[in-house]
């Protein structure tokens, strides 16, 4: 059971067990903002095989941030486990997004464009798919089901930022398309990273 701890200035901190090395990701959660990309390397073996793959491959999941009030979340895709029995799209806080128990690394990323509009399209679109079962075969040409990384790309379509290019798909033995890792994702040019690791934003 992960403890989370608040302090400061929103520095979010997770510890899994007593005696247990505690494992810090400063971010200070005031200044994410809707559509803002959470990368992790995450503890899931599914998604780690598909989705690290290619050179130099560090993130294996994606989600994407919306706010209420003082609350910052992270809406993204997984595959069925032990937290979220059903999979699929969800809600989850950026606590527990980013904590050990989910995470050995992080970075966020942002859309380069000041555009309030694109930030409230996207946020609306993710939250619209909360409960739409995960894309197992990896297939960014259906809606009916959906990864992490299809998850960001569509969201970001439809309010008119392109994020495909095949620079940045790859094929991947056993699965049928074209993927796009997380780490794929990343490079696109309408993004900019604002946060990596334990560094402040």
């Amino acid at each position: 059971m992960a403890i989370i701890l608040l302090a400061g200035k929103n520095t979010i901190k997770s510890s899994v067990n007593p005696g247990v090395a505690l494992q810090l990701f400063k971010l200070d959660t005031t200044k994410l903002i809707d559509g803002d990309l959470v990368f992790r390397k995450g503890r899931d073996l599914v998604i780690r095989l598909v989705l690290t793959q290619g050179e130099s491959a560090q993130f294996s999941h994606v989600g994407i941030v919306v706010r209420h009030k003082n609350m910052v979340s992270v809406v993204h895709s997984l595959p069925e486990n032990e937290t979220f029995p059903s999979g699929g799209v969800q809600v989850e806080a950026l606590s527990s997004f980013v904590s050990i128990d989910n995470a050995s690394d992080i970075a966020v990323y942002r859309f380069i464009k000041e555009d309030p509009e694109v930030r409230k399209k996207v946020r609306e679109y993710v939250l619209q798919q909360v409960g739409k079962p995960f894309d197992t075969d990896f297939q960014l040409s259906t809606d009916y089901h959906i990864y992490c990384t299809e998850l960001a790309i569509k969201a970001y379509a439809q309010a008119g930022v392109e994020f495909i290019s095949n620079q940045l798909l790859i094929q991947v033995m056993l699965i049928d398309e074209p993927v796009m890792p997380p780490d794929y994702l990343r490079r696109s040019p309408h993004l900019k990273r604002i946060a990596l690791g334990d560094f402040d934003l």
